[in-house]
């Protein structure tokens, strides 16, 4: 038994990245990410940015960008959260430049890497926020156990 006493982050934008592209197995990094903390994507509370970055290359295959309506952010000084709209200015781009897409992706690799050494789990599901410096923080981490490519059809 542990206890993990982690730094508060609140991040400039955040978000979720997978070492594949889970709904159809396609090996690239899938990240998804909007403005303020990462509750906003996890809940499927806001439609986020996307990224998929194909593992072998580090090549963007797609990007998307998502309406990101609101924001979750902490309040200086107070306890919790509260939902903010995001300004039409900062909706209207993506909420992170491509080269911190592809630094998050690298850094997925690697923990991939760890995953597949330590436990024998192919896959990892991850959580990061990134400061308004471009500081990327990676905040939790866990196996993809079941991959959804069960309704995925062969073409001949």
């Amino acid at each position: 038994m542990s206890v993990v006493v982690q730094e508060m982050v609140s991040p400039d934008v955040a978000g979720t990245a997978f070492s594949i592209e889970v709904s159809t197995g396609f090996p690239a990094i899938h990240l998804a990410a909007s403005y303020g903390l990462g509750e906003a994507v996890v809940s499927g509370h806001v439609t986020s940015d996307e990224w998929l970055i194909h593992t072998a290359s580090l090549k963007t295959i797609k990007r998307v960008k998502g309406s990101k309506k609101e924001m979750c952010i902490t309040e200086e000084g107070k306890s919790g959260v509260i939902w903010a709209p995001v300004p039409d200015n900062m909706r209207d781009r993506l909420c992170m430049k491509d080269h911190l897409a592809k630094q998050l992706a690298e850094k997925i690799i690697i923990i991939q890497k760890v995953y597949i050494s330590l436990f024998g789990y192919e896959h990892v599901d991850t959580e990061f926020g990134i400061s308004k410096k471009g500081d990327i923080r990676m905040l939790q981490s866990r196996p993809v156990v079941e991959l959804d490519t069960a309704s995925i059809q062969t073409v001949d």
